[in-house]
C-alpha cells in the first residue's frame, strides 16, 4: 500500500481515519465515482489498493454492524462531513448508511465491505420546489475514509507543506504513514 494514512482526534476524543490512496497507481479498485457515466467522465472518483481488501479481516455484516456502532464510525462520517469534505458543510443532514460488498472470487467466499455514509441537504428554489443535494463519505470497516482522487487539497482543514500536515484549530494529527 502506497498511499498515506493520517488521523484526526477532535476535542471530543473522536478519533476520524482518513485514508489517500495512491491514485497513481492504476491496479486500484474501484468504490465510487461523480460524474457523467455515460461518456465515463468522472469528476470524482474514489478507488482503494486491492491489498487494503486483501488485508481486512473476513467479517460478516452482522459484525459490521456492530463494529460500526461501537467505534463510533457513523460519528466519524459526520465529523468529516462537517468539518474536513470541502465540498460539504454541516447543511448536509445524515441520511443513512449502506453495507457494500466489493470483491468476489470464484470458489472463495469473501467479504471485502466498504460502508456508504450518505447526506442530503435540501433547499427551496425561487419556485419554491425542493431541491436536493447528496454527499457521501466512503469508509472501510477499519474505520478509515476514503480520499477521492481530486487529493487531498481538497480537505478544508489542512495545508501540506512539504508533507507536514497542519491542521487547524479543534483538531490535531495523532499519525500518519
Amino acid at each position: 500500500m502506497n498511499g498515506i494514512t493520517f488521523n484526526l482526534e477532535t476535542s471530543d476524543g473522536l478519533v476520524v481515519k482518513m485514508y489517500q490512496p495512491d491514485y497513481a497507481r492504476e491496479d486500484l479498485i474501484p468504490v465510487g465515482a461523480v460524474g457523467d457515466f455515460r461518456d465515463k467522465s468522472f469528476t470524482y472518483v474514489w478507488r482503494i489498493e486491492k491489498e487494503f481488501l486483501e488485508n481486512q479481516e473476513c467479517i460478516s455484516m452482522i459484525e459490521l454492524k456492530k463494529i460500526i456502532e461501537k467505534n463510533r464510525l457513523k460519528e466519524c462520517a459526520e465529523y468529516y462531513n462537517d468539518n474536513i469534505d470541502i465540498y460539504s458543510s454541516s447543511q448536509y443532514r445524515y441520511s443513512h448508511y449502506k453495507l457494500i460488498k466489493l470483491k468476489k472470487e470464484k470458489g472463495r467466499k469473501r467479504n471485502d465491505w466498504i460502508i456508504e455514509f450518505e447526506f442530503i441537504e435540501e433547499k427551496i428554489d425561487d419556485r419554491g420546489e425542493s431541491l436536493k443535494s447528496y454527499n457521501i463519505v466512503f469508509m472501510l470497516p477499519t474505520g478509515e475514509i476514503i480520499i477521492d482522487s481530486s487529493n487531498k487539497t481538497c480537505i478544508k482543514t489542512f495545508i501540506d507543506y512539504s508533507g507536514t500536515l497542519i491542521f487547524y484549530p479543534g483538531s490535531r494529527v495523532i499519525k500518519r504513514n
